[in-house]
């Protein structure tokens, strides 16, 4: 009688352990998930940021973060809230510039998502910009122990008038990502050459990866520059949806998804039999 018993109580743990793994880590996942600002008041919230310019506005019901500027200065809104760690997504859309600027000499009308102290030479950052040879999605980073503090480069072509842009920060290293339309795959960012290019090694991309090694919290800032020389007044405006800061994922978390995943596969393959 007992091990009639046993049996099917092994049996139905067996089948339940995959189920209760995946929804332990869907509920572990919702904690320290957070809009950090949906852009819903009648103007910025200078509670939440720092705004450097004049292009920034919002409105009452709009629901959105406007841009538009015409001239050469750069222009931010960074956050007054520091992390050690996160995922940070920005949508954004009606991208519309008319520079003219030639390429390869930091001149493009950028609309950007980035991490870290532009003051402290300690940055990085994901943008959509706009030159004469075209349009172009890129990744600058700013290593503050490099002499003269140079702006790294890595891009890649891209016409895109709205998109994604996400920053993966793991406490060490972050990764970049983009997407055109919230129903598309992430897409990480991998190394590129000077044309854009993807650099191969062994026949395989290679993602991107910066280590900025900031010892302590850092703010995210959303980037705008109209780019070109001061002379030539180039106007840039896009828009912004909301901006979210989610926690990333524990190992852990990432454990019960592997166990989770592998059980149901099992499960399924049982259950055919």
């Amino acid at each position: 009688m007992k091990r009639a018993f046993v049996r099917p109580l092994k049996k139905s743990l067996r089948f339940l352990l995959p189920f209760l793994s995946v929804l332990l880590l869907l509920l572990t996942a919702t904690v320290g998930a957070a809009t950090y600002d949906e852009f819903n008041g009648a103007s910025i919230d200078t509670t939440r940021w720092t705004v450097n310019g004049t292009g920034f506005s919002q409105s009452a019901g709009d629901g959105y973060l406007h841009f538009s500027a015409v001239g050469s200065a750069p222009q931010s809104m960074v956050s007054t809230a520091l992390y050690t760690s996160g995922v940070f997504t920005m949508p954004f859309s009606d991208y519309l510039c008319n520079n003219d600027a030639p390429s390869a000499q930091g001149l493009g009308s950028i609309a950007g998502l980035g991490l870290g102290t532009r003051s402290g030479n300690n940055w990085v950052r994901i943008e959509r910009g706009q030159v004469h040879g075209g349009g172009y999605i890129e990744v600058n980073w700013v290593n503050p122990n490099e002499a003269g503090n140079p702006i790294h480069v890595n891009w890649l072509p891209s016409s895109i008038t709205s998109g994604i842009f996400q920053l993966v920060y793991n406490g060490t290293d972050v990764s970049f990502f983009h997407r055109t339309d919230p129903s598309d795959p992430w897409t990480q960012v991998v190394k590129t050459d000077l044309n854009g290019q993807p650099v191969l090694v062994n026949g395989q991309t290679q993602p991107l990866v910066i280590s900025p090694g900031w010892g302590s919290g850092v703010p995210m800032f959303v980037s705008a520059l109209t780019g070109g020389n001061p002379s030539d007044q180039y106007g840039l405006s896009f828009k912004v949806d909301y901006v979210d800061v989610t926690a990333v994922p524990e190992p852990f978390c990432v454990l019960l998804l592997a166990v989770g995943l592998t059980g149901l596969v099992a499960a399924r393959g049982r259950s055919k039999v």
